[in-house]
């Protein structure tokens, strides 16, 4: 008997089907998780994808968590939590819109373009200002029957004015060589941000730009960190990037690069005695 990703996913991510229906294709997605786990069974029997943390894509997190990765673990246990909270808080319209992201995740090699994508969602919609309206927005009035490339990753409404608001998430992936100093750090996020920027105002929307930085060591976006705060690094409508990062006790976090990597402070009235 193959490997059958849905039976794996409803044991690591069951949040995941309080917005995925019965109709998805799950047959064609079992077949093709079998195939490459048999692929590449021998990489994984030797272990030797065990200490890594970024995976390219949902197959090699999954075969992660069968072989005890604790990373992997951790990482779903993050995106399984994330889920649990949007679930209770959107209503069926909006779920709707993040089952585009979730379908993404599932079929799409972007892997974790579309995890920064439903990242960067839940930390705006937690602060209670915006209300989801779209996923894969176009500009103007979408027809019906037609289907267009998005425009824009996001649309939101503000919730007291009415206001639309676009968003357009980027992801990165940062390798060592790109933080050796202040000028290569800057070298690549310019140029990461101006690639984007350029190819996203053609739309004509007015949109704001939001990087999503990966990395396996948090030294590493420790220097983004840095950079930031002795540069003030600024690039017109991008903001601050945002990261994922692990920590020794495998604790994970999402959020402003500003805040993230800080240690958590426990205040006196969290501790029980």
């Amino acid at each position: 008997m193959g490997m059958n990703l849905k039976s794996r996913l409803e044991i690591y991510l069951p949040s995941l089907f309080e917005f995925i229906e019965g109709d998805f294709a799950w047959t064609s997605v079992n077949k093709s998780f079998d195939k490459y786990y048999q692929t590449n069974k021998e990489i994984y029997d030797k272990g030797k994808h065990f200490k890594i943390k970024i995976k390219i894509n949902l197959y090699t997190t999954v075969i992660d968590v069968i072989n005890g990765n604790m990373y992997a673990i951790a990482f779903f246990s993050h995106l399984d939590n994330t889920l649990k909270k949007l679930s209770k808080s959107l209503d069926s319209n909006e779920k709707e819109q993040v089952r585009k992201i979730l379908y993404g995740v599932l079929l799409a090699e972007n892997f974790l373009g579309h995890l920064a994508e439903l990242y960067v969602l839940d930390n705006l919609l937690d602060t209670q200002i915006y209300k989801l309206i779209e996923i894969g927005a176009v500009k103007g009035e979408r027809k019906k029957g037609c289907e267009r490339t998005a425009d824009i990753d996001i649309k939101l409404k503000i919730i007291d004015t009415g206001e639309d608001v676009f968003v357009e998430v980027v992801s990165f992936i940062l390798k060592d060589e790109c933080t050796i100093n202040s000028e290569e750090i800057k070298k690549w996020l310019s140029g990461k941000l101006n690639e984007k920027i350029a190819n996203k105002n053609e739309t004509g929307i007015d949109y704001t730009l939001v990087p999503v930085i990966w990395s396996e060591k948090v030294e590493s976006l420790k220097k983004i960190q840095q950079f930031y705060k002795e540069t003030n690094f600024k690039i017109d409508k991008a903001e601050d990037p945002r990261v994922f990062s692990w920590f020794e006790d495998l604790t994970t976090r999402f959020g402003s690069i500003h805040s993230v990597l800080e240690p958590i402070i426990l205040k006196e009235e969290n501790f029980i005695i």
